[in-house]
């Protein structure tokens, strides 16, 4: 136990510093973003009316919707009849 004690005090003010670094430059790179909750919420009700907009929208519409949803991009096989995507979902 007195081993672990003496490791302990010995790196964990390094530690700590390293620490303290890594969230000042994470606080510094992140952008702030001021209407975080309007942009929620628009997201939110948006995701509710993609059926819809995906029937009555035109194709420049529908293409961006596309993209958000897959944007590594949409496949037809034509041997399964199936749309597919180039990941596997997890």
């Amino acid at each position: 136990m007195k081993g672990v004690r003496m490791l302990l005090t010995k790196f964990y003010p390094r530690y700590q510093k390293e620490k303290a670094e890594i969230l000042k430059q994470l606080q510094n790179s992140s952008p702030v973003i001021s209407n975080l909750t309007e942009i929620i919420t628009r997201t939110v009700e948006l995701s509710t009316k993609l059926a819809t907009l995906g029937h009555s929208s035109p194709v420049a519409v529908k293409e961006g919707i596309q993209k958000l949803v897959f944007p590594e991009g949409i496949y037809y096989n034509k041997k399964l009849a199936a749309y597919r995507t180039p990941n596997v979902n997890s």
